[in-house]
């Protein structure tokens, strides 16, 4: 199957339509704003979750996770859906 093809059904499957992503980019910069606030929200948990926590090898991998989220999102606001994209 193509790259093109696992795209497209990568999208399907997470359902993001011309549609989400016109209203994804709609909301881009409210989302924006509250994304770092959410993740924090989101790690904090993971710190206080022992079965959760064990994933990460200590506090600069959770930061790096964090960043990479940051970007996948930013990624996914700006509706850039490519073989970068596809692959994470």
């Amino acid at each position: 199957m193509s790259g093109a093809n696992q795209l497209q059904q990568r999208l399907a499957f997470i359902q993001i339509d011309n549609a989400a992503i016109h209203a994804l980019a709609a909301h881009r910069d409210n989302i924006e704003a509250a994304l770092p606030f959410a993740l924090d929200q989101f790690y904090r948990a993971v710190r206080e979750a022992p079965e959760v926590r064990r994933f990460f090898s200590d506090e600069a991998h959770i930061q790096g996770a964090k960043t990479a989220q940051m970007k996948h999102w930013s990624r996914i606001l700006r509706g850039e859906f490519d073989a970068a994209f596809n692959s994470n």
